[in-house]
């Protein structure tokens, strides 16, 4: 209600700009903030759109941060995805997550995001499954693991049987990365955007939900 009781006589005396010829300029005390700024040597002018002062463009963008309108605008700046933030996870063979990176930005990618996490570090000799966009075959063989992939079609050639079958095991057991990941969607905190007052907790949110997911019967057995 302060902030209302604040902006409301300063929303009633706005003037808006009428075609070529510039407004009458309002007849209004200066604010100790522009007083400050002009000490200084900062221009305090306003552009032609409204006449606002400096503090009530200071105010309004406060306000604008605070509700997240500016979001979008500072993701294309940065070239950022501004409703999208990265996770890797990990599965063992029963469906169970045993492995949830840090958070990272819209603009990480699933190679960088296993790479940078640490998970390689954890990774023993033993096979590890992914998609085709995951290039990790080298760092792996450092593991003494193996990259289980689907085989590469290439064009206008159908695959020898051998392909067919390995992609069809391939793509059996990637069902259950697909179901861990849809448990991990139920959760209504996940599903929906998550106001920007709770990005310092998304790391802990989504470990949490995993924790709550693995309590559920196993995927596989």
């Amino acid at each position: 209600m302060c902030l209302f009781d604040h902006l409301s006589p300063k929303a009633r005396n706005m003037q808006y700009w009428r075609g070529p010829r510039q407004t009458e300029r309002e007849s209004r005390p200066v604010s100790p903030f522009d007083e400050y700024l002009a000490t200084v040597g900062v221009e305090t002018r306003r552009g032609p759109a409204r006449k606002l002062g400096l503090e009530q463009e200071f105010l309004c963008a406060l306000i604008r941060l605070r509700l997240a309108l500016m979001t979008d605008d500072l993701a294309f700046r940065f070239l950022q995805h501004p409703k999208r933030i990265g996770f890797g996870l990990a599965i063992t063979p029963t469906g169970a997550i045993s492995y949830v990176s840090p958070a990272y930005g819209g603009r990480a990618t699933n190679i960088f995001i296993v790479r940078d996490s640490g998970f390689l570090d954890l990774i023993e000799p033993y096979e590890v499954m992914a998609d085709r966009g995951f290039k990790i075959r080298e760092k792996l063989m450092m593991k003494m693991a193996t990259l289980c992939i689907p085989p590469s079609k290439a064009k206008s050639m159908q695959m020898i049987p051998s392909d067919v079958r390995k992609t069809s095991n391939i793509a059996n057991v990637r069902i259950y990365v697909e179901q861990a990941i849809g448990r991990m969607k139920v959760f209504h905190i996940l599903k929906n955007e998550l106001p920007i007052s709770l990005l310092p907790l998304v790391g802990d949110i989504v470990r949490v939900c995993a924790a709550l997911c693995n309590l559920l019967p196993p995927l596989c057995v």
